[in-house]
């Protein structure tokens, strides 16, 4: 299997995928539906009130999602390192190929990223709501971690 479907963490409350994060979990196992052979990975290790991110989705998962392989990867802290990890993980497993999964405003930094660690990224961008501020403040946000993301490495 050159292939695997990965979900991309977000924000936890209560123990809990947030809004975003179930959005995420609810758009990826309808493509896991379509592709129940393949492998899920959950990438987030940050940690909100105790509960890391990839443990809240791998837990949402198990309880709704069709039933797969899951893998957790636990260490990323953000998107580069989700792209870095998992990059790791698929070249231990032969895997060429992510079908990558998070919200649509944060698709085209993470596709690049992901890119950037050699695999092929077939996106399957999650819907985001259209509310104007939100949006707004969201897509502001993605364009600051565009601009720093060339340096993120010297401001560790």
């Amino acid at each position: 299997m050159d292939q695997v479907l990965v979900v991309l963490g977000c924000h936890v409350k209560n123990g809990r995928p947030g809004g975003a994060l179930e959005r995420r979990l609810t758009h990826a196992s309808s493509v896991a539906a379509l592709y129940p052979q393949l492998t899920v990975i959950m990438s987030g290790g940050k940690t909100w009130q105790g509960v890391s991110e990839s443990s809240a989705m791998s837990a949402w998962w198990i309880a709704r999602g069709p039933s797969t392989v899951l893998i957790s990867e636990d260490q990323s802290m953000n998107t580069r390192q989700n792209a870095l990890y998992v990059a790791q993980l698929c070249k231990e497993r032969g895997i060429t190929e992510v079908l990558l999964v998070t919200c649509d405003f944060h698709m085209p930094r993470a596709r690049y990223l992901f890119q950037r660690h050699g695999l092929r990224v077939i996106p399957h961008p999650s819907p985001s709501p259209k509310k104007g501020w939100l949006r707004f403040r969201r897509q502001l946000r993605e364009w600051g971690a565009w601009l720093i993301s060339p340096f993120e490495s010297l401001l560790k």
